[in-house]
């Protein structure tokens, strides 16, 4: 096997964890937007965005988590 394949397969690992993580996550957002409608809460946080934001260190991991906020606000509603 070369190289590039042995990184391939570490890649398609690591994307199966994130998968497996986007999907729990997707758990937890649905029950939070649950929480905010019975607790009259709007759907958007921006300054829980902002936090989560600031956390991340490079703009390809922000940009990444923008796409992901940004997703889990459809499922919130």
């Amino acid at each position: 096997m070369n190289e590039i394949q042995k990184l391939r397969e570490k890649i398609n690992k690591i994307d199966s964890e994130i998968a497996l993580l986007l999907k729990n996550r997707l758990i937890s957002v649905k029950k939070i937007g649950e929480a905010k409608k019975t607790q009259n809460l709007p759907i958007i946080d921006p300054n829980r965005e902002d936090i989560i934001l600031s956390g991340l260190e490079s703009d390809y991991e922000k940009e990444v988590f923008k796409k992901i906020l940004s997703e889990s606000r459809k499922y919130q509603v």
